[in-house]
């Protein structure tokens, strides 16, 4: 199970030096169990299958990874400070109490990103992925 792969993924993109490094290792640890396989079953004596839960690819906006700095300020700017909890290359968690403060809700946070963020198409909240 080759879980980092996933993390360093979503934490760096799917096209980065990260990740290429990380595909390097993989690639030396699926080595090493064929040549344990060849070693102790046999060449051409076993079926290795390999399966992910997913794909993955960047959303960019253009060139960059969506969370940059500027994407944060403007959103705290509109919303007041601590509103971002954490991020990834495309993701965002809100901090419930920001959003009390601002009263606001992540459904108006969302088209809010939608009108101010024209290579943004689509922002969806967690109920709405969820659906």
């Amino acid at each position: 199970h080759l879980k980092n792969l996933d993390k360093i993924s979503h934490r760096y993109g799917v096209r980065s030096p990260e990740l290429f490094d990380y595909l390097h290792y993989a690639d030396y640890l699926v080595q090493k169990v064929v040549h344990y396989l060849d070693g102790h079953v046999g060449k051409d004596a076993y079926t290795l299958a390999f399966f992910a839960d997913h794909g993955g690819h960047n959303v960019q906006a253009p060139g960059q990874y969506i969370v940059q700095p500027h994407f944060l300020a403007r959103l705290e700017q509109q919303f007041g400070p601590g509103l971002v909890r954490a991020f990834a290359s495309d993701q965002l968690w809100l901090d419930p109490a920001a959003l009390a403060r601002a009263n606001t809700t992540t459904a108006q946070v969302a088209h809010w990103m939608e009108q101010n963020f024209p290579w943004l198409l689509k922002a969806y909240t967690k109920d709405q992925v969820a659906r």
